[in-house]
């Protein structure tokens, strides 16, 4: 079968989901509805891409931050302390496993 085009009318609020989808998984819109249809109608895997991948952006922003690894490490202690902090049924939470 020749390869075929489609256009179709969507809704803003489709659209939107769609491109926040495709963004979230690092992908042009046109390559992820690709991969979303091949995945639904020949359940073929969408192409992961690497954990070395996902974090990129990530590891660019600490790195431009200046951020020492003490510095890091402290800011993730503070922010997991947190969450477990504000976790329903650990309102005495103890800190224990934080390293201060």
């Amino acid at each position: 079968m020749a390869d075929m085009n489609v256009s179709l009318e969507l809704t803003t609020e489709t659209a939107e989901t769609i491109a926040h989808a495709a963004s979230r998984v690092g992908q042009d819109i046109p390559s992820f509805l690709q991969n979303y249809l091949n995945q639904t109608f020949y359940g073929e895997a969408v192409p992961r891409r690497s954990l070395d991948e996902l974090l990129a952006p990530f590891r660019a922003q600490i790195e431009e931050s200046g951020l020492t690894d003490p510095q890091l490490d402290a800011l993730f202690t503070q922010a997991r302390d947190g969450a477990l902090a504000n976790r329903p049924g650990n309102s005495q939470y103890s800190g224990i496993g934080s390293v201060r």
